[in-house]
């Protein structure tokens, strides 16, 4: 089977769906049953990151007019040339979308629609006139071609119902990689000078990065027994410059041991997470944060809103959970803080029993690899879709 993964960006750009549909596409050629070719807007990043791709091979196409549309000749035509079997677009709003379904068109073959999120009330409310073009001009008329919408969570199926989509939906969650005992024992450090809670990710409005800086200030007066141990790590790549606005709001808060720093990856990005005592994600909206699950694979404890659909999270003991507002988000972390080492321990190891039950890589893979051989004419329905 031969399969074109269409995605707006390779790069660090992609935010989520970098680690998400990169993973997934390496993963299902690594079982043997299909070949994965990848379809992509070229950026400013592409050169860095198209080795973190490998062994898929790579189509590139120069984007001509504004980038947050994305149009590149050649893109459409190239697809169409390369007799793919099956399409699975990762992300919605670009040019990609129009590529995607002029292809399902043509070709009378089936297309996946990941929508990432893209799809939620939150997520419809921001730009929400270009969101409106788009619908109007091709998105609405690309979904609805679908053989299949693939969703990540209950929450995201829902919130494609209530658009009037009754495509059948895989309900197939993101997965993540889980380290071996021999990278955990190279990337442990022996003896952290502080603890460390730890976020990784865009640093982007939505996640709520103002009010999680607020309530680290709020916890400065509620004199917790060793909370001078902890600092506060915020790691990610700048979104629109929301980088200036938490570092004028550090200087004005006043406010002690944080530190911001760039985007990470690899095994830079494994030895972070190693190092990091907790994982915080206070988030406005998600799809399903890869950011969780790979806080869990490193046996972290976790902080997080119910916005980032990973309720099994809490039913199972393995997360905090916080409301997106600095009062609620400093009484979480002060509970975090005030638990025994042991205690923040068994959390992390029930997040990693967790992801090595629901969210590891081959498992996600066989699911969707199901719902593409469903698609082309072979066995019964998954269990994963519904109709």
């Amino acid at each position: 089977m031969k399969t074109g993964l269409l995605v707006g960006s390779i790069s660090r750009r992609a935010g989520g769906i970098f680690h998400s549909s990169r993973r997934l596409g390496q993963q299902l050629q690594a079982s043997g049953a299909l070949t994965t070719e990848v379809f992509s807007l070229k950026d400013e990043f592409s050169d860095q990151f198209v080795q973190y791709w490998e062994p898929l091979n790579v189509h590139l196409f120069d984007v001509v007019g504004p980038r947050w549309f994305g149009y590149a000749p050649g893109f459409s035509d190239c697809l169409l040339s390369q007799g793919m079997e099956l399409v699975h677009l990762h992300g919605i709003w670009m040019y990609p979308s129009v590529v995607a379904w002029r292809w399902s068109q043509s070709s009378r073959r089936p297309v996946v629609i990941s929508s990432h999120g893209m799809l939620d009330p939150w997520a419809l409310a921001r730009s929400k006139l270009k969101k409106s073009i788009a619908r109007l001009l091709f998105e609405d008329s690309n979904l609805r071609s679908a053989r299949c919408l693939r969703s990540l969570c209950t929450a995201e199926t829902n919130a494609i119902r209530r658009l009037g989509f009754r495509n059948p939906i895989c309900q197939i969650p993101n997965g993540v990689d889980i380290p071996d005992r021999a990278t955990q024992a190279r990337a442990k450090p022996s003896q952290p000078t502080r603890k460390v809670l730890l976020y990784v990710g865009r640093l982007h409005p939505k996640k709520q990065l103002p009010s999680l800086l607020r309530a680290w200030k709020r916890l400065e007066s509620l004199s917790i027994p060793g909370a001078r141990d902890w600092e506060l790590a915020i790691v990610g790549w700048d979104d629109a410059n929301h980088q200036g606005e938490l570092d004028a709001l550090i200087d004005d808060l006043d406010v002690s041991r944080v530190r911001i720093s760039g985007p990470v990856f690899g095994e830079e990005l494994t030895s972070l997470l190693f190092e990091a005592a907790a994982f915080i994600l206070p988030s406005l909206s998600e799809g399903l944060p890869m950011a969780v699950l790979e806080a869990w694979a490193h046996q972290l404890p976790v902080v997080m809103t119910p916005q980032c659909n990973l309720s099994d999270g809490f039913a199972c003991g393995a997360a905090i959970k916080t409301a997106p507002d600095p009062e609620s988000i400093s009484r979480a972390i002060a509970d975090l803080l005030q638990m025994s080492d042991y205690e923040r321990a068994d959390m992390g190891k029930r997040g990693l029993d967790l992801v090595k039950r629901k969210y590891s890589w081959p498992g996600v893979a066989e699911q969707v690899a199901a719902v593409y051989q469903w698609l082309l004419g072979g066995g019964p329905v998954p269990a994963s879709v519904i109709l």
